[in-house]
């Protein structure tokens, strides 16, 4: 579409803090509750025209979520991700969503519970 000169934008949600029936499994699978207010502010720019086509928005402990997706799948597309297992890195480096980030830039008047 966008070759076209149209409109096109995929957004990838990952688990919003509203949806609490799904937390209990997602969380145990390293997706975390996302503050509404946070992704909902993500909305304008990712509606821009400059936006990627595809954009995840997620909270996750990347770890475990990786670690959960090895045991699923063959292919290991989150290894970018985390350190390999057995690498000495600390993982509580990227243990915690950046609620605090957006796109890169800072969001001001947000907290994560």
């Amino acid at each position: 579409r966008r070759a076209l000169g149209l409109p096109a934008t995929v957004i990838d949600w990952g688990l919003w803090k509203s949806w609490s029936d799904a937390q209990p499994q997602m969380k145990a699978g390293g997706l975390e509750p996302m503050p509404n207010e946070v992704a909902i502010r993500m909305l304008p720019a990712l509606l821009s025209p400059d936006a990627a086509v595809q954009t995840v928005v997620a909270g996750a402990d990347w770890a475990r979520l990786a670690d959960a997706y090895r045991m699923r799948a063959a292919v290991k597309v989150l290894d970018h991700l985390v350190n390999a297992p057995g690498d000495s890195a600390d993982l509580d480096a990227v243990a915690a969503p950046a609620w605090g980030t957006v796109l890169g830039e800072p969001v001001t008047g947000t907290s994560h519970e």
